[in-house]
């Protein structure tokens, strides 16, 4: 199976290396990504991921800082009110 290209993002970010972010830009450029997907799959399925969950919310807003770059604020406050 392949991963739809969100899911696909997803699973870039957790690891975040340079060569990663190149490539979800890539994706972007050829396939523009829905911010609001990308946010509510983080937010409903990366809860449970094995990385330290603070380096995994950094990396997931490098992304969107690089992807998005007029939405960071909004992005970090929402994650920011649901971790409460």
């Amino acid at each position: 199976m392949i991963p739809e290209k969100h899911d696909l993002v997803l699973m870039k970010v957790m690891r975040g290396d340079e060569h990663d972010l190149q490539a979800i830009e890539a994706i972007h450029q050829s396939s523009p990504l829905a911010l609001a997907t990308l946010v509510q799959r983080y937010e409903d399925e990366m809860g449970a991921a094995i990385i330290d969950p603070a380096r995994l919310r950094g990396h997931f807003l490098t992304l969107v800082e690089r992807l998005f770059p007029g939405e960071l604020d909004v992005v970090d406050q929402r994650l920011r009110r649901r971790r409460k």
